[in-house]
């Protein structure tokens, strides 16, 4: 610098500061949120706010599950749509937590409060609940297929659909209607949304093998090893927040199995709560949210850079390929896929710097 400075003509010469996101500071617990994080650690959405649409402008985001308090300071600014069925936000000793924790992991409000969720930009959220009220006012917890028909009357192509439930520890297209419900929804269907689905966390004592028999088939129930169709849906696991020798070496509370897409953390998730915040969301739940916001920002990026969204299959390809991602601990003896990279996506899709 100093011989630049003695150049003619120069009239400063300088050495710059490294360039920082301004944004970031702004809340107080993007810090605590690992899972945000460049890879191996999380999946690296802070790189993923550097490219246009990488905040998951013009995607709309549906949230098929239960519990929102939707005043929420994080969740409030989401202006979220409830679409059907009862907000099961309290009732009868519920704390009504899970709805807030998801929108916080996927969505939350970036503001100067609390928590920055990794698409907190998406065009819009509308949620619908698996839980309904008959004519006797008593809740029906199991109307994931009556959610998912209302979804799919206002999901547009390149959507992201969450679906936070699971049936007996598998995940809910085990059902053969709710099999159909998402197919119909899904890349694999008519209208071609994401589908985001948890592989469920398993029994009391251990994860299953989704490849693998589970026993003798049930009326209404298909089991893994036998189904020939695929519903469309990326199918989430759950591995430690703690990575090891370049890899999220084991599962945490997760299903397993060539059958599972992806991963992400599933355990000390900090998110919104019902009131204030929550740092344990643990599980296929919180993993689930986290690649739902992974989906979003991607298809954010894709749109602004190509005019519209990726296929959903197409992206289900990409969150499943481990070299966009960081991969378990070799060998996987409970194989959950890759935990997704943002910022090789980003440069997977050929997405476009915010400041060019």
């Amino acid at each position: 610098m100093a011989r630049l400075r003695d150049v003619r003509g120069v009239a400063l010469a300088y050495g710059e500061l490294v360039v920082t996101a301004s944004s970031l500071p702004t809340d107080p617990m993007l810090g605590d949120q690992g899972y945000l994080r460049p890879a191996p650690d999380g999946v690296d959405a802070t790189a993923a706010w550097g490219f246009k649409g990488g905040r998951g402008e013009g995607v709309g985001l549906f949230d098929v599950e239960q519990a929102w308090r939707l005043d929420h300071d994080d969740i409030a600014p989401l202006a979220a749509t409830l679409l059907c069925n009862t907000n099961r936000d309290g009732r009868n000793g519920f704390p009504g937590d899970h709805g807030n924790a998801t929108l916080g992991v996927v969505a939350g409000a970036a503001n100067a409060i609390g928590v920055a969720g990794i698409a907190h930009r998406v065009a819009s959220v509308r949620i619908a609940s698996h839980f309904k009220t008959d004519g006797l006012r008593v809740e029906d917890p199991l109307a994931v297929v009556d959610a998912l028909t209302v979804v799919g009357t206002v999901v547009s192509p390149g959507d992201v659909v969450l679906i936070e439930a699971q049936r007996d520890g598998l995940p809910v297209e085990t059902q053969i209607a709710d099999f159909d419900a998402i197919r119909f929804v899904a890349g694999a269907g008519a209208i071609g949304a994401v589908v985001v689905e948890p592989a469920g966390n398993g029994d009391d004592t251990d994860g299953v093998d989704l490849d693998v028999p589970q026993g003798a088939p049930v009326a209404g129930t298909q089991w893994w090893a036998t189904r020939t169709d695929d519903s469309g849906a990326i199918l989430v696991g759950a591995g430690r927040s703690k990575p090891e020798n370049g890899g999220h070496a084991c599962r945490r509370e997760s299903n397993f199995g060539a059958s599972v897409h992806c991963h992400a953390w599933g355990d000390r998730v900090l998110t919104a709560a019902a009131a204030g915040y929550l740092q344990g969301y643990a599980g296929t739940s919180a993993a689930s949210a986290i690649i739902a916001g992974v989906a979003a920002s991607v298809q954010g990026m894709h749109r602004a850079a190509h005019g519209g969204p990726l296929a959903a299959t197409d992206l289900r390809a990409l969150l499943a390929d481990a070299a966009l991602g960081t991969a378990q601990h070799m060998p996987p003896a409970h194989p959950i896929g890759p935990m997704p990279d943002q910022r090789r996506l980003a440069e997977k899709i050929g997405a476009v710097p915010a400041c060019p």
